[in-house]
């Protein structure tokens, strides 16, 4: 009995993907969604206000936030993550808050905030970096987290180069045509409410270990 080629299932090659979290937005728009919901971020591994934001765990948070979640096959772990947010103060806080990115395995991309209101150098940076990683073919899939609208040109740009975009945000302040220059949109609300709900009982263990000695 013979077998055509295109009867054998071929395997599904897992896609190269990077993470992009406007940490300024994701901050801004999770206090307000907390506050709605009467919940207190209370553990400052994963809160800073204003300024830093992520979902507290001790599993691996990439299985939790995004492979349970996606339906394109990804890779185990992603090629790189960035972490973008901007913060007032002196050299040692600003020390201080990219230690704190770090340890949640984050490139941190921390910059010195000079007045009241979003830092243009937040939005410079990821666009660069999404575009100039998606140019040199460092990945298949971008993962962006924002809820920003500002950020539909580069998003489409993205695409336009042959990459698939998956697009993250809490509903809070959420530009109602962002997910439209994404492949797929998953809302955050419910993993967030649900990691910050259960956040006494976590102890910090996939932390990475601090280099920083106080």
């Amino acid at each position: 009995m013979s077998v055509s080629r295109s009867s054998i299932q071929q395997p599904l090659l897992s896609k190269r993907w990077m993470l992009f979290v406007d940490g300024e937005n994701l901050a801004i728009r999770g206090q307000e969604t907390a506050k709605v919901n009467s919940i207190e971020l209370a553990h400052e591994d994963f809160h800073e206000p204003d300024v830093f934001l992520w979902f507290p765990t001790d599993k691996d948070v990439w299985e939790t936030l995004l492979l349970a979640h996606c339906p394109f096959q990804l890779k185990r772990m992603p090629e790189r993550t960035h972490y973008y947010t901007s913060i007032k103060g002196d050299d040692l806080k600003i020390k201080s808050l990219k230690n704190k990115v770090w340890r949640c395995h984050f490139d941190p991309h921390v910059f010195k905030k000079e007045k009241d209101g979003r830092s243009k150098q937040v939005d410079i940076s990821l666009t660069t970096d999404l575009l100039s990683n998606a140019y040199r073919d460092r990945y298949d899939v971008a993962v962006v987290i924002s809820g920003d609208g500002d950020f539909i040109p580069v998003l489409s740009e993205v695409r336009r180069l042959g990459k698939q975009v998956i697009l993250m945000a809490l509903s809070s302040g959420r530009s109602p045509k962002l997910a439209w220059s994404s492949d797929y949109f998953k809302c955050l609300n419910e993993l967030f409410l649900r990691a910050w709900r259960a956040s006494k009982g976590v102890k910090g263990k996939a932390l990475r270990e601090s280099p920083i000695t106080t």
